[in-house]
């Protein structure tokens, strides 16, 4: 029964490990100025979209209290 538990213990352990490095990282600053994000935006996904999702996500950020302003 304890040889159970053990083993167990050992894979939740593992797997929380296993989780935690594989997990995406925060990012440490959050971007609040618009050129930076049409920037990023562009660099990853491109397309015509990424004023209108940079608005978006601005106001967001604005609204949650990450970005003054």
């Amino acid at each position: 029964m304890s040889r159970r538990l053990s083993l167990a213990f050992l894979s939740m352990v593992f797997f929380y490990g296993l989780s935690i490095a594989v997990a995406p990282r925060p990012a440490l600053a959050v971007n609040c100025s618009y050129p930076v994000c049409l920037k990023e935006c562009a660099r990853m996904a491109g397309g015509t979209q990424c004023s209108s999702w940079c608005d978006k996500t601005l106001a967001q950020r604005r609204s949650s209290g990450q970005c003054k302003g």
